[in-house]
This record gives C-alpha cells, structure tokens and sequence, in this order.
C-alpha cells in the first residue's frame, strides 16, 4: 500500500541514538526513507547505517525545518507524499487512505504517549498567541476524521501538490512553531487540514516546559507568528514589538480573515493537563479575563 501511493519518509535526527532504532523498525519499508542528521555527536549515524537507510549527515545543525526541507527536496521526484517523523515516533497504525491523500493538505495523525493517553488528538491556540493540545494525557476522544486547524510537527503527511502551492518550510525559525506557521499558510492558500485517528504514532514525549533552550525558540518563533499573522492591535496587546515585513507577512485585510477564523478557540486559555493543577489555576484567572479583553479589540 505504503509503495502503490508512492509515500516517502522523511526523519531529522539530532542526538537521537536512544530512540531512532525503534522508529526505523515500525516502518513498513524502508524504500523512500531517508534520515538527515543535523550534526549528532553520538550513535544515531551508526544505527541508522545498520537499517540501510539513506543517510545525509549533515557538519552543523541547520534546524529542524530546514531538515524537513532538505529530506523533501531529496525524495522528490520519488514522491507524491511525505510523511514527516521525529526520531522519537514508533509508528502503530498506518491506515492510509488515497482519497484523503488527494484532497487534503496535510494528515494528520492520533500521536500518543507511552501510556496510550493523548499527546496529539487537536491543537488549538490560545489568546496569547501558543499552541496547545486539548485532551493531552487523557484517553482520546475524537473516533472520527476531522478537519482542523493546526497539525503537529512530530508526525504528519504532506502531499506534494500542497508543496507547490506552499512552498516549503520556514527555515528561519530553526525550532518550534514551523508546524504552526505551515499550518496558517496552509489555511491561507486553502489547503485543507485533516485529523486521522485510523493512523496511530507513539511518540516518546517529554513534558519540557522548564527547558531553558525550548522556551527561547518558542517566545522568540511566537513573535515572529504574531508579526506575520495577528492584526496590529492584537500584537500591541500582547506587548510584542514590530517587526520588518517578510515573505509571509500577510496583509492587514488577510489578518483579518485570519483573526475571523481563529476567533472561536481564543478564550480556551491553557486547558491542558502539561501544567499541574495549581500552575493552571493561576495561569487561567490571568489568561481568561485578558482574553475577553482581547477580543474586544480584535
């Protein structure tokens, strides 16, 4: 099936000797899979070698999108779509069906943790500008497909012709929020979003809100989202500065539409079981009223 549909894998490593054996042996090929390593200082190399996979093991840690891109451009002409996974996905169902292939953009997957509870069921963002997952370390709840708004990056199917129209990902973000930016331009141009649970990932997840490193990509890639995306006086209320216009920047009118359709999920605030019960308390009693005042402006 995974050949008829000429699916390729694309993998990006970085230090991933402890989880990637496992990923490569819930493919169920490995034709079309290839492994860009952005530098690793460990075994991950030598493991992936010894699957036979196509390896390119890259002198310096070009990012994460930019790996995404690099292993895309590879398999190209060999594809018409790519599922993307981090080294840390084990794949347990991998229910593909061609007419979803053709019609939407992106698929994406039921990804679960190690105890078969959700990591990514739904994202949705919030007021502030984050992107977060409802239901997380819950048992999942959506049976069917659905459409939805944004898709993960540890585990989804680009089709090839959503690529075109696209382009690729953003490599200047480097990490965190190029599956958010992906999925707004996806939005955008129309290319439609769909949640898959017939297509199940395990993925090795590790709660690390306290990672210094992960929250600097992340509150630096979420005001580069904001300039791109959110309307001037959004932006002000979140105390984000202006920046220089760039290639994704949309217009104002196209903010608008944006800010129309995203509306609805603004007042979720930080419903999710990442943040202990307290943290999330306090968290809300900010976030909520803020929202509400938000959205008088918007």
């Amino acid at each position: 099936m995974v050949e008829k549909i000429n699916l390729g894998f694309v993998i990006v490593t970085y230090n991933s000797a402890d989880c990637i054996g496992r990923l490569l042996q819930s493919l169920p090929t490995i034709k079309n899979v290839i492994v860009i390593d952005n530098n690793s200082t460990d075994k991950t190399c030598e493991i992936v070698k010894s699957f036979g996979c196509e390896l390119i093991a890259n002198k310096h840690n070009q990012g994460y999108g930019a790996g995404v891109n690099q292993g895309i451009k590879l398999l190209y002409d060999k594809c018409d779509y790519f599922f993307v996974l981090n080294p840390d996905i084990i794949i347990k169902s991998l229910k593909l069906d061609i007419i979803d292939l053709q019609k939407y953009g992106i698929i994406q997957p039921l990804v679960l943790l190690p105890n078969r509870n959700v990591n990514v069921e739904e994202l949705k963002m919030n007021v502030l500008g984050f992107v977060y997952p409802l239901n997380y370390n819950c048992t999942p709840k959506i049976k069917s497909k659905k459409e939805t708004t944004f898709f993960s990056g540890s585990a989804f199917v680009l089709n090839k012709k959503t690529l075109k129209k696209v382009g690729y990902f953003d490599e200047s973000l480097f990490l965190y929020y190029e599956d958010v930016d992906y999925a707004i331009r996806c939005n955008s141009a129309n290319e439609k979003i769909l949640f898959n649970p017939n297509i199940i990932v395990e993925h090795d997840y590790k709660n690390s809100i306290g990672n210094k490193n992960k929250k600097k990509w992340i509150l630096k890639n979420r005001k580069i989202i904001a300039n791109r995306y959110f309307k001037n006086i959004w932006r002000k209320l979140l105390f984000i500065k202006k920046q220089k216009q760039d290639l994704h920047t949309l217009t104002e009118n196209e903010k608008n539409v944006f800010t129309a359709y995203i509306k609805p999920e603004l007042l979720l605030g930080f419903h999710t079981k990442q943040f202990f019960k307290i943290t999330r308390l306090l968290i809300n009693v900010i976030a909520i009223p803020y929202s509400f005042i938000i959205k008088l402006f918007i």
